[in-house]
């Protein structure tokens, strides 16, 4: 098999007992944040079941057009799509889970708006998966980053040292044959909200 053939062969099996490692269980509500193509949106919409709801949300057209394909391949009836260049995420509220993966170094002066939306999406208690790769910034700026995410209403409640998967990089690079397993991996942080935060207060 190539890489993509990994890929999608990790997304229905692996995939799923990943994302139970983080937590996430059977009737849950979640938003895979900036989801691209949807690579750990299907995992996600499996680990949540029928009985759960998850949001892929993407600012790229392209990007929601080949979410909604997949999300008709595979008949994920408890996934939404959201294109949030044109569409409001207002009534996307009391979710158990928001994921933001290898996307928080690119946000740049979006990071603020960005964590308030995770911030009111998620219900008391929720938790917000981070996951950031030292391919793109170095270790110290990346645990800078973490520290300035409490300033937005969360707590850090684990580190998974290679919790993240570096999904991305291999996809556009079918014709080699590189496993999962293999894949660059970085740190996911886990933070829990908690109430008496003022979004207001951040810009």
């Amino acid at each position: 098999m190539g890489t993509l053939e990994n890929i999608h062969a990790w997304q229905k099996e692996e995939g799923i007992r990943y994302f139970r490692t983080l937590g996430i269980k059977e009737g849950d509500s979640a938003a895979d944040y900036g989801c691209g193509t949807g690579l750990f949106t299907l995992p996600l919409s499996k680990a949540c079941g029928d009985t759960g709801k998850v949001y892929g949300i993407d600012v790229k057209e392209e990007c929601c057009q080949a979410l909604a394909e997949t999300k008709r391949q595979e008949n994920l009836v408890n996934v939404c799509v959201i294109n949030a260049s044109d569409e409001s995420l207002d009534d996307i509220r009391q979710l158990d889970h928001v994921l933001l993966f290898d996307l928080l170094q690119d946000l740049g002066d979006e990071k603020a708006h960005v964590l308030k939306q995770c911030y009111a999406m998620l219900k008391e208690g929720g938790l917000l998966h981070i996951a950031m790769f030292t391919i793109h910034l170095p270790m110290e700026d990346i645990e800078k980053s973490m520290k300035e995410v409490e300033d937005f209403g969360f707590t850090c409640v684990r580190v998974l040292d290679e919790g993240g998967i570096h999904m991305n990089r291999y996809q556009n690079h079918p014709e080699t044959d590189i496993q999962v397993e293999d894949f660059e991996r970085g740190p996911l942080y886990q933070f829990k909200k908690f109430s008496g935060y003022n979004p207001g207060k951040n810009t």
